[in-house]
């Protein structure tokens, strides 16, 4: 559990230093073997942490991993205090020399909660004598260092700069939840209000299969509706579901229903592997993928609805039938026999998860964030084998790496590709 939280603090924020606290020392204290425990919990910690974590701040006084804390009386919270002032100012953005200027319209903004339009920001900044140029380089600083929120990859995002984290936060959970921790499904909402408007039903789908109306979103997000919509899209939280007769969105991780195959290849065909065993597998990785394919099966006007589970997906690009599958630490993609579009699934697979990858990773992480090794299966010598991407690549192991016979079928889906992504990027 500990390591999946360094993992993921690694992952989006590499550089932020991070101080493991353990609380309740006081209770401990009530035992004689309470500087046991302490060791043995050290011992614990220095195992998972290692040299992999070097953002980890260690207590140097008490020569721990971490910083033991009485809940009561407050004790090491002046050395705790010490700690973060000291990581605090070794920030180099702490170093950046900011105009007067941009910290007199960060207080205007931080006035308007829970969401400022770009133009208000636009008029403040006029007439503070900010040029345009100005005025972005301002809002990136300022979103990088965590005191707004500010994406810039579409119109609609650009027209608006949260002011409000805890807001966003809030507004999101209205549709993304874990339903695995919430007792009753249907707490936080306003069922007589709901039912009042007839949108039990479409409540009921959201919570059931995932599947959610742009009217109950309209409902939840209100006056905010475009804006986070597009957000999610954008960020690949969801997806439109084109495969109803009103407008609707895919949330992937709110589906609750599960399937396991236990033999996949036998029952469809070849497969290929993203394989984050030797990683990190982070959370979202698989429903995003599954946002993508979706979204592009609706490239193809004769593509089915595809049937969805919590771990497995199976869609359809035109005639071509895919199951995606998240089996431990790794995304299984297994393409129905006889496919002859192979190497051009695969080509596209790959290029959606580079899309993630570059979503999910820090602009400061500088070439790192997640990673994986593709496996693909070679069915020449033993269908239970795997051969490395690279490796295959050099044998040009068939049929991987073949050249597709109807050049003319594959160029309209290729552009589409190349479109589809370019339209889905987020920054």
């Amino acid at each position: 559990y500990l390591q999946f939280w360094l993992n993921s603090i690694k992952l989006h924020a590499p550089k932020a230093p991070c101080l493991l606290l353990g609380t309740f020392l006081d209770v401990l204290e009530r035992n004689s073997s309470c500087k046991d425990t302490l060791r043995k919990i050290n011992e614990t910690l220095s195992v998972v942490i290692g040299t992999k974590f070097p953002q980890v701040i260690t207590n140097q006084i008490d020569d721990m991993i971490y910083f033991p804390v009485d809940n009561k009386t407050r004790k090491q919270f002046s050395l705790l205090r010490e700690q973060i002032m000291a990581c605090t100012r070794g920030q180099k953005f702490l170093k950046k020399l900011v105009s007067i200027r941009w910290t007199r319209i960060l207080d205007q903004m931080m006035n308007v909660k829970p969401t400022i339009s770009f133009e208000r920001v636009k008029r403040l900044s006029f007439e503070c004598g900010l040029s345009l140029r100005e005025i972005n380089e301002m809002l990136g600083f300022f979103h990088e260092i965590g005191a707004i929120i500010y994406f810039s990859s579409t119109e609609a995002l650009r027209q608006t700069i949260i002011t409000d984290a805890q807001w966003l936060i809030k507004s999101l959970c209205l549709v993304i939840r874990d339903s695995m921790h919430v007792e009753n499904k249907t707490h936080g909402y306003d069922m007589g209000e709901i039912n009042k408007l007839g949108l039990a039903t479409d409540l009921q789908r959201l919570l059931e299969i995932g599947i959610c109306s742009h009217d109950l979103l309209e409902y939840l997000w209100k006056t905010h509706f475009r804006f986070l919509l597009d957000l999610a899209r954008r960020t690949l939280l969801m997806s439109d579901w084109g495969f109803d007769h009103e407008p609707s969105c895919l949330i992937p991780c709110m589906i609750t229903s599960s399937k396991k195959y236990d033999n996949a290849e036998s029952e469809y065909g070849l497969s290929f592997v993203f394989d984050f065993s030797q990683t990190f597998f982070p959370l979202g990785v698989f429903q995003r993928l599954v946002c993508l394919c979706v979204s592009y099966s609706r490239l193809y006007t004769t593509s089915q609805a595809p049937t969805l589970y919590q771990e497995s997906c199976t869609l359809f690009w035109g005639s071509e039938e895919i199951l995606i599958q998240d089996v431990k630490d790794n995304i299984k993609v297994t393409i129905s026999k006889g496919n002859s579009k192979v190497s051009e699934i695969l080509r596209i697979m790959r290029s959606m998860m580079m899309k993630i990858k570059n979503d999910m990773s820090s602009s400061s992480t500088a070439g790192e964030g997640i990673s994986w090794i593709l496996q693909l299966q070679d069915c020449t010598v033993n269908r239970r084998r795997y051969v490395d991407f690279e490796q295959a690549k050099k044998l040009k192991l068939a049929p991987w790496f073949e050249t597709f016979k109807d050049a003319k079928e594959t160029t309209g889906v290729t552009l589409n590709l190349e479109e589809f992504l370019s339209d889905m990027k987020f920054t």
